[in-house]
């Protein structure tokens, strides 16, 4: 008699093991229905309502589940219009096993996947799946650069803000994150772009480094793009010296030295002579001016950072001068024989001439002595 009691509750004992593990469809399990679990794709979504992806049209997807403990379990997908599609009626599943099943979706749009309780009708998990009718290309950039796949895009000044450009070729659900330089990354954006415009977003950095931005649509990469972030450099314009400037017969040459204020900046020197004529060299420079006049010489040295220095001068061009061929005079083109005549001529004028003079000063000596005597004699 003890031998069946015993017999008999081991046999009550193993009903109750099997009755508590075993899955009932009434209301007293509805405590099972809210233990973890989770619905995912093979493109993603695992964790507690995630993003599974995205999937072109007519591409069969791959939708995984689990449970943490025995319960009865439906899948429902909520297509864009709002109305349910029921892929997996109530069904046991059990914990400790990773569940599959495979869909197809032939129009577009932002698909639900619910795993459900099936006694409750809680939903137990869920994640979106993107259904597009082509992949979205997406490209990320700066103000100073970096349009195209992964190019740089430039460098900022710590003080400066910068701006952030995010564009996708069609109409997606994309998240804009930023990488520093320890590696902690923080979302810009989170949202719906519209396909083919560009968005713009500003940011202000508080530490100098490198950076990261990455363009995700769910977990795939678009675009990324890198740029950095420095200190401000204190900036000084070039320097400029004339040495010496020579002028000779209308042609000017300039002789001096410049070098850039700011190290590492490029320096050009740009020349103004004043008579539309400009150029680009280095010292020294030379010009040749066609005409006289006053002109004024500009010289401006630029950095490639936009500051400059210039040198302005003045000077005076003056007219050229003409050389003129002496032509013989009308005497000097006379024969030789009427040339000994005319000395002739002057040479017996030049005699007469003399004469008469000696001439006249004798005879006013005499008057002039005749005249004295005459004088003396009378007072005595």
């Amino acid at each position: 008699m003890s031998g069946k009691l015993a017999l008999l509750l081991l046999l009550l004992l193993g009903l109750q093991n099997l009755s508590a593990y075993s899955i009932h469809q009434d209301d007293s399990h509805d405590q099972l229905q809210t233990e973890t679990a989770d619905i995912w794709s093979e493109r993603g979504g695992e964790g507690v309502n995630a993003t599974c992806g995205y999937v072109k049209i007519g591409e069969n997807v791959t939708f995984f589940f689990r449970v943490s403990s025995p319960i009865y379990a439906r899948i429902v997908i909520v297509r864009p219009d709002g109305s349910e599609v029921e892929v997996m009626r109530s069904s046991q599943v059990f914990p400790g096993v990773v569940y599959r099943f495979y869909q197809v979706f032939i129009d577009p749009g932002v698909r639900v996947i619910k795993l459900m309780g099936g006694v409750s009708g809680r939903v137990l998990d869920y994640c979106t799946l993107h259904v597009v009718t082509s992949f979205a290309g997406g490209d990320v950039w700066t103000d100073a650069g970096g349009r195209g796949y992964g190019v740089e895009g430039g460098t900022f000044a710590l003080s400066k803000p910068v701006g952030i450009w995010l564009r996708t070729n069609v109409t997606s659900e994309v998240r804009l994150v930023l990488r520093d330089q320890r590696g902690r990354e923080s979302v810009l954006f989170s949202g719906t772009l519209e396909g083919e415009r560009s968005r713009r977003i500003v940011v202000e950095l508080g530490d100098v480094g490198n950076y990261t931005l990455k363009l995700m649509q769910g977990n795939r990469l678009l675009d990324y793009c890198t740029f950095s972030v420095i200190k401000p450099v204190e900036r000084f314009p070039p320097s400029m010296r004339i040495l010496s400037i020579n002028l000779s017969d209308g042609i000017i040459s300039v002789y001096g030295e410049a070098v850039p204020g700011t190290e590492g900046e490029e320096l050009r020197l740009i020349w103004d002579w004043g008579d539309g004529s400009i150029e680009e060299g280095p010292f020294p420079r030379s010009h040749r001016y066609e005409k006289s006049g006053i002109y004024t010489i500009r010289v401006i040295a630029r950095q490639s950072d936009g500051l400059s220095a210039n040198f302005t001068y003045t000077v005076f061009i003056p007219p050229r001068e003409e050389s003129i061929t002496p032509q013989p005079t009308r005497s000097e083109a006379a024969p030789a024989e009427n040339r000994t005549q005319s000395e002739r001529v002057t040479q017996e004028g030049r005699k007469m001439g003399s004469e008469v003079l000696a001439f006249v000063l004798g005879v006013s000596l005499s008057a002039l002595a005749f005249l004295i005597a005459s004088r003396f004699m009378r007072r005595s």
